[in-house]
């Protein structure tokens, strides 16, 4: 049935200005920007942002890294690829843009200018972008991060695209006692890498607190955040959301679950289903694929440090091959296993030194009180807060007496058994033979 009523010709022209105007209204743009910082599940993250590639595009969001890939492919697919060298979930290639051209990660990590470009030029398209790296950003490379963000094409001479209406930005929080570990369990690991770092725990700690390296922690990243983006103008368009590694409520089963389902809500529903059901068909694991490294004992990667440190043995064409390496040190756990749990051989242990172990405690208790106040979620407030704080130092005092207690390698490497067999000695020389 059709109705018909008189309207004025003025009311009529408004209404029609109205319609026009509604549909040349551009639909919101948003960005998340996932930044880490590094050991606080970021692997998982974006292992899980490949995995779920598909579905997170069904969500609407695209890497940019991807986008530029389909870009290439209408002209010859390549250039890209071979500028990437890491996985490109990470993408550290984009957040390296941000960082001063001297910074060591730029010299293997360097800026791809492109990878900017075409996240602007998608105007139908949201953008998900995950690196660690953007928690080595200073100030001022925010400022400029924030320029990016917020800037239109007329702001922009050249460029196409526009700013986004919606930034969405998420930090995750880790105890900085658990934190330092972590990093100090990484960077042990990777005996290539960083021949140059110490392994003694008590100096590695001692020069990360001096040399104020905890820059990289979540506190002072979020801080150097809200002094760019949470201005006195307060910019409505700007979420800055910490979650709480130590909150089952925020962290769920797993790093990815706990970001693609509780820190972005419904953004990516369809992404948040599909890790929920791979991790169900795992039987309750964490993320299988889709997990950090495991921080277990640490002591047979310091041995092999300091007989390299001693010219005991010369890995260099080990090195050169991941498997073989792997294999190496998985023989000089067993061989420690062996010796600890057959033989009686036990280790002697050195741990973090009193004075640092309370630096240490003092700066987590200050960045746990920095991050409470308003953005950190499923950390309680005030009638809790004693409670979480008693947890928190019980769990420190364990650590203590744990994790920040390593094999005294100097002792170890010169221990003998029966006639005066130097087994360890004799032992890494086999592996090499």
């Amino acid at each position: 049935m059709l109705f018909i009523t008189s309207i004025s010709y003025p009311l009529l022209q408004t209404l029609c200005l109205i319609a026009i105007n509604n549909n040349d209204k551009k639909p919101n743009r948003s960005i998340i920007l996932h930044m880490g910082p590094a050991k606080t599940g970021s692997t998982s993250i974006q292992q899980a942002s490949g995995l779920f590639r598909k579905q997170l595009e069904q969500d609407g969001y695209f890497k940019p890294y991807n986008l530029l890939l389909q870009e290439e492919e209408k002209d010859g697919f390549g250039i890209m690829k071979q500028k990437i060298k890491v996985a490109p979930s990470n993408q550290v290639n984009f957040a390296t843009c941000f960082l001063p051209q001297t910074a060591p990660i730029v010299s293997i990590h360097s800026c791809i200018p492109e990878l900017l470009q075409v996240a602007r030029e998608q105007k139908q398209k949201n953008v998900f972008v995950s690196a660690e790296t953007f928690g080595e950003v200073h100030t001022d490379g925010f400022q400029k991060l924030k320029t990016y963000l917020l800037s239109s094409a007329a702001d922009n001479e050249g460029e196409q695209g526009s700013g986004w209406d919606e930034i969405t930005i998420v930090v995750y929080y880790r105890h900085f006692y658990s934190w330092v570990v972590s990093c100090y369990y990484e960077i042990m690991s990777n005996i290539d890498e960083r021949r140059d770092v110490s392994i003694n725990m008590n100096e590695f700690v001692q020069h990360l607190i001096i040399e104020q390296h905890h820059f990289f922690h979540a506190a002072p990243l979020v801080k150097r955040l809200k002094q760019t983006f949470i201005t006195e103008e307060e910019n409505e368009n700007t979420e800055i959301i910490v979650m709480d590694m130590h909150s089952k409520k925020d962290f769920g089963s797993s790093p990815s679950e706990s970001f693609f389902c509780h820190a972005l809500s419904n953004k990516t529903a369809k992404t948040c289903k599909a890790i929920q059901n791979y991790n169900k068909q795992q039987q309750g694991e964490k993320d299988n694929k889709v997990n950090e490294r495991n921080e277990g004992s640490i002591d047979h990667f310091l041995l092999i440090r300091g007989a390299l440190a001693k010219n005991l043995i010369s890995m260099n064409d080990v090195l050169l091959n991941t498997q073989q390496y792997q294999q190496k040190v998985n023989q000089v756990r067993q061989k420690m296993d062996h010796l600890k749990f057959h033989e009686g051989i036990q280790f002697e242990k050195i741990c973090l030194e009193d004075d640092l172990l309370e630096k240490l405690w003092d700066l987590s208790l200050q960045y746990k009180h920095e991050l409470e106040p308003n953005i950190l979620r499923g950390m309680s407030n005030n009638g809790k807060e004693k409670e979480e704080t008693i947890i928190m130092r019980e769990d420190f005092e364990k650590q203590a007496k744990t994790k920040f207690c390593v094999i005294d390698v100097d002792k170890a490497l010169s221990m003998t058994i029966l006639n005066e067999k130097e087994y360890l000695k004799k032992y890494f020389e086999s592996l090499v033979s």
